[in-house]
């Protein structure tokens, strides 16, 4: 049966382990988890896990993605603020234009994402060093700006290698071939892994299934609508001769490489994700 936050926390605790926050990040933030006004209910909340509870109820998730780590996590401020300083944070490179976060609209053309934006255009900064910006500002623009997907934390200040030129891709890391090859049965958008920037980099099933083609081809491009049908005909265990099958999966076909634009496929090769050859 599903369980409640305070059951499973009461559990992972009797375990060792210490509730660090929610996955998404933006919910560990007062300002951006709920509506404005519905802030002053969460204000009144005298525990971690009363905050978790008016927070569900207020937006009626259907399930939670929550972080638990062994031990003690972080609990004197002023460790907090220097570990958030030091933090190396760079530009999202396909990050929209604004985010909804269920109710409430964002958009990073306005203050202070906008002079954030203008701050990391030279390349990744630790947070104290952004350019532009006094430091309580960068503070809580890097803050929401993670939360909201405006920004990611970077290993270090080490620039991804420019794509090499070639004709056709491959896919260079081990667990990225094995989740391109499961991406038929993926649900939702597919993550990726990225070495560059030591995270993940979300693809949707479509384009997955076409990269995934694209990449087993030896025609590469040239072949890569063909090689896209194929592998969904076979999936659907449909006959060549199926005319109506077959022009709808040449649909699904164009649909998927017309996401792997000459610009997605330059910032999927600077990640890591695929390279030419």
């Amino acid at each position: 049966k599903p369980f409640h936050f305070a059951q499973v926390e009461t559990s992972c605790r009797a375990a060792g382990l210490a509730f660090a926050g929610n996955a998404r990040l933006f919910l560990n933030m007062l300002d951006l988890a709920v509506r404005p006004e519905a802030r002053a209910l969460l204000k009144r909340a005298t525990s971690r896990s009363a905050f978790e509870t008016l927070r569900d109820g207020l937006r009626n998730p259907f399930y939670r993605r929550d972080v638990y780590v062994k031990g003690t996590p972080i609990a004197d401020e002023a460790r907090f603020w220097k570990l958030h300083d030091d933090l190396i944070v760079g530009l999202v490179e396909d990050a929209p234009p604004g985010v909804d976060l269920g109710g409430t609209e964002v958009a990073f053309d306005a203050f202070p994402f906008a002079a954030l934006r203008e701050g990391l255009a030279g390349g990744p900064r630790r947070v104290a060093e952004i350019p532009g910006l006094i430091p309580e500002i960068a503070r809580d623009a890097v803050r929401a700006a993670l939360g909201l997907g405006l920004v990611r934390a970077l290993p270090s200040f080490a620039e991804p290698a420019p794509p090499p030129e070639g004709d056709r891709l491959r896919v260079p890391h081990p667990l990225n071939r094995a989740l391109l090859a499961d991406a038929l049965h993926a649900h939702g958008p597919l993550p990726l892994a990225s070495v560059a920037i030591g995270g993940f980099v979300e693809m949707r099933r479509t384009e997955a299934i076409a990269l995934d083609a694209i990449a087993a081809s030896e025609a590469g491009f040239a072949g890569a609508e063909a090689a896209v049908v194929a592998r969904l005909m076979s999936a659907a265990e449909s006959r060549s001769g199926d005319l109506g099958a077959a022009a709808a999966l040449h649909v699904v076909a164009r649909e998927g490489l017309a996401l792997l634009t000459p610009e997605r496929l330059v910032l999927l090769a600077r990640l890591g994700v695929v390279e030419a050859f």
